[in-house]
């Protein structure tokens, strides 16, 4: 295929995923549930992390509930994307179409991407003003950049444990969905600081946002923070290596054995 094809092809893709997440989350519904329950969990964290901690707790809280309605979107949602092919048993057209099946995936995922740094960053300023800490707000606006890193890395993750849902017994895609999301919650240092667990800390090590947290707390703290930052992008690096490892060997057998097991 030329390159104009190409992004032919994946502009097509784009506004496919575009249709497909507004179908199955209109704007009222996002805009009157979704939404509204991201911005009610940030403050929920963020009002026990001062109850439990004070204003140091709160503020830590804080930062790490914003990664957290992150993952709400890149990991509770993104399993929806693969499996619309699934419900729909139309997965067998995309194998057997020109655009691999990774990089049809993250084009039809953009729209989840999109949303969840939108609802990040109404969070960092409604939930940071209503708790009365503007300060760190405007502090994390100038950091925001480092949160859509980790839109873009837990995505990845997200991407990749899709991949189970996808090619695996009914129900798979509920139970990775959620196993991502308390994992996050409980290992990659949002609410937990590192060191009161030794397991937590390893298994956070190689899951998204941990690193990231990490330099946007060490950025606050006038602490070096270069290396944690590379080290978040190289663990979303070999997040999305294992997404495109897992779908094209999974592609590739079905291809083999001529039996769509997604369907």
């Amino acid at each position: 295929m030329s390159w104009a094809e190409w992004w032919w092809r994946l502009a097509l893709v784009a506004r496919i995923g575009e249709r497909e997440h507004r179908a199955a989350n209109p704007w009222r519904i996002s805009l009157t549930t979704t939404w509204p329950r991201s911005l009610l969990q940030c403050l929920f964290f963020t009002v026990l992390g001062r109850v439990l901690g004070g204003e140091p707790g709160q503020a830590y809280a804080f930062i790490g509930s914003i990664a957290i309605v992150i993952a709400l979107f890149t990991l509770g949602e993104m399993c929806d994307v693969p499996m619309r092919d699934r419900w729909s048993a139309t997965f067998y057209r995309l194998r057997s179409g020109r655009i691999p099946v990774p990089m049809l995936y993250a084009v039809r995922a953009w729209p989840i991407v999109a949303e969840a740094a939108l609802v990040g960053l109404c969070c960092t300023i409604v939930v940071g003003l209503l708790t009365g800490q503007g300060e760190l707000t405007l502090q994390l606006l100038t950091l925001f950049p480092v949160y859509l890193l980790l839109v873009f890395t837990s995505a990845a993750a997200g991407l990749a444990a899709a991949a189970v849902g996808l090619f695996g017994r009914a129900g798979a895609d509920v139970i990775i969905a959620n196993l991502g999301l308390y994992l996050i919650i409980a290992a990659s240092g949002a609410l937990i600081p590192p060191g009161r667990l030794g397991w937590l800390d390893t298994l956070g090590a190689v899951l998204p946002m941990s690193h990231g947290l990490r330099a946007i707390r060490g950025q606050l703290a006038g602490q070096p923070w270069l290396i944690e930052l590379l080290l978040e992008v190289v663990i979303g690096a070999c997040w999305a290596a294992a997404g495109i490892v897992a779908y094209s060997v999974l592609v590739s057998r079905v291809r083999r054995t001529d039996h769509d097991k997604v369907t």
